[in-house]
């Protein structure tokens, strides 16, 4: 009798802990500025990691798919050119762990607007030793925030 009692406290606390762990990995409770701000960070951490794959996950389907097209392009151009088979990938993480910083990118908020299943971000986006004011475009595909674009300020 006490085995199933001990084992039922056990799956029930699995349980729960499976469901804070999913309610914060799917970024419930959270409104729609902290999973901006969430994405801006998984995308940073991403690109100083020299993670590609990681780096596309950020960016809204469309544009996910037109860099993937790009880079598959100019992999199979730099294989059949040099005859080595060397990802876009791996170039981007050399590119990346070559840079000397340890935080490549950096993106510093100043201004959030949303407006329904779109919203921009103006800041400063550090890269390496350079500075410049950018907005960064995101759409919104379900509850996730997506970059779209990033580009000027003035540039909508």
């Amino acid at each position: 009798m006490k085995k199933h009692g001990v084992l039922k406290s056990f799956l029930v606390l699995f349980l729960v802990v499976s469901g804070i762990i999913l309610y914060e990995k799917m970024g419930l409770g959270k409104n729609d500025r902290e999973l901006i701000e969430d994405r801006i960070e998984e995308f940073t951490e991403a690109y100083n990691a020299g993670d590609y794959e990681e780096v596309l996950e950020s960016l809204d389907k469309k544009t996910r798919n037109t860099y993937k097209a790009a880079m598959n392009l100019g992999e199979s151009l730099f294989s059949g050119y040099t005859g080595y088979g060397i990802s876009g990938g791996d170039l981007f993480a050399l590119g990346v762990g070559t840079s000397g910083f340890e935080d490549l990118l950096e993106f510093q908020m100043d201004d959030l607007s949303i407006a329904g299943d779109e919203a921009w971000a103006e800041g400063t986006l550090n890269y390496g030793e350079d500075k410049m004011k950018i907005k960064i475009f995101f759409v919104k595909e379900g509850r996730t925030w997506y970059i779209k674009e990033i580009g000027n300020p003035e540039g909508r």
